[in-house]
């Protein structure tokens, strides 16, 4: 069995993070990509049903909120 990852695609606002990672979706066709800013508030419960179900995830944000700091503990 293979184990899930998770990628966290960071930077400023504005970054290019989204574009990046629409550009190289095809790539990884068997992740949940979860945006922060799409989700918003649910963003913390996508992330732990995603990991709950035990799939890959690409996690997007600019981590600019302390609710997030959770998410890497």
């Amino acid at each position: 069995m293979v184990s899930p990852e998770l990628l966290f695609v960071t930077g400023c606002n504005a970054a290019g993070k989204s574009s990046l990672i629409r550009s190289h979706l095809s790539e990884f066709k068997d992740y949940e990509v979860i945006m922060t800013d799409v989700y918003k508030a649910r963003s913390r419960q996508v992330f732990s049903d995603t990991i709950k179900s035990r799939k890959s995830i690409i996690l997007e944000s600019p981590f600019n909120d302390e609710a997030f700091k959770g998410l890497i503990d």
